[in-house]
């Protein structure tokens, strides 16, 4: 039974069998940001969402969960780039003229874009050093 539930630890470090849970605790959080707030203006809620996911960066950092280093710096890099959009969302609502907006706009789906593309080339990178169980082999 071990063996058809151990993909939810494969990946991670011995002492990081519980950041599976960290996940689920943060996207809960973001959740009930968003409507626990609801009467905060979308200004505060964002600034709400920019705490919560500079705590999890620090988290992140320290503990380090995932076996495989490339695992760790995706999630970092992730997290900072909904960092650096959730900023420049707020950032483009101060700025008024329509060319620096559309800008603004514009690095973020780069970004986006190009961390879905890190994390294409980072695809090979986890299939060779995981040890999958035997239900698995092929």
């Amino acid at each position: 039974a071990e063996e058809r539930i151990s993909f939810l630890w494969i990946s991670y470090n011995k002492n990081g069998y519980f950041w599976e849970f960290v996940i689920i605790a943060r996207k809960v959080i973001m959740i009930l940001v968003s409507v626990a707030t609801i009467n905060l203006s979308y200004k505060w809620r964002t600034v709400l969402v920019l705490l919560v996911i500079l705590a999890m960066i620090r988290l992140q950092i320290g503990w380090e969960p995932y076996a495989i280093e490339a695992f760790n710096r995706l999630e970092i890099i992730s997290l900072l780039i909904i960092y650096v959009s959730a900023n420049l969302g707020l950032l483009m609502d101060a700025i008024s003229d329509d060319y620096i907006r559309s800008a603004m706009l514009t690095v973020i789906v780069i970004l986006n874009l190009g961390y879905g593309s890190v994390c294409i080339g980072y695809l090979p990178v986890s299939y060779t050093h995981l040890t999958l169980p035997t239900i698995y082999s092929v």
